[in-house]
């Protein structure tokens, strides 16, 4: 980044003192993500330079994947495919590994990114929502 005025960032790379010096061209970074603990922010500030980042870029995606992991914990996918791969899987077995519903369920979405995304990704599905603060 020796030459570079500016700097988009994935959010992994940090952005510290040492690295402002050796950038005497830098003015601006910004990170693809909603965070900042990459940047060295007091440093950043000293050197003038802005420092901006994307908040809730990610929230629709990250819905996403709130929802596979939710289904494929309900569902004990893993476990299945691992029972399945080790060869141990016999055939069909009426109450093998049948996971419980999400149909007309209602999820507890405290450990869980945003409730009202969620919501909005399973429609028969119920979503309860608590308020950390």
């Amino acid at each position: 980044m020796i030459d570079k005025t500016g700097a988009m960032l994935q959010g992994g790379e940090r952005i510290d003192a040492a690295l402002i010096e050796a950038s005497p061209r830098l003015r601006a970074v910004s990170n693809c993500s909603a965070g900042h603990n990459n940047f060295d922010l007091p440093a950043i500030t000293r050197a003038g330079i802005i420092a901006t980042n994307t908040p809730e870029v990610s929230n629709e995606s990250v819905a996403d994947f709130a929802w596979g992991l939710l289904i494929a914990a309900a569902r004990r996918m893993v476990e299945c495919d691992r029972h399945v791969r080790s060869g141990t899987w016999r055939g069909f077995a009426y109450n093998l590994m049948l996971g419980v519903d999400l149909h007309n369920s209602t999820p507890d979405t405290r450990r869980w990114c945003s409730a009202r995304i969620l919501s909005t990704r399973h429609s028969r599905c119920r979503m309860r929502s608590f308020d950390s603060s």
